[in-house]
């Protein structure tokens, strides 16, 4: 992975399953499915799935307050509008 798509301290959203034609692996539970946070840090997370083998995915560490961080695919995340 070149470079991170979202920057730590940067405020993001948490897209909804009807918003992604082709989601990625990483699926956030639904609760926190349009839900903003900020990004803490993001890497190369590894997994496996039925039948698809092993894969590598760039994710983000999000912190939503009143949860705490939670990993997030970079395929759910958009970046959201600034607070005023």
């Amino acid at each position: 992975m070149d470079s991170p798509k979202f920057e730590s301290f940067q405020r993001v959203r948490v897209r909804d399953a009807a918003e992604i034609p082709d989601p990625g692996r990483i699926r956030p539970d639904d609760h926190l499915m349009g839900m903003t946070g900020i990004v803490e840090t993001w890497g190369i997370v590894y997994g496996s799935g039925v039948g698809s083998g092993r894969y590598l995915a760039p994710a983000y560490f999000v912190r939503v307050e009143g949860i705490g961080p939670v990993l997030v695919g970079e395929d759910w995340l958009e970046d959201a509008p600034s607070v005023e």
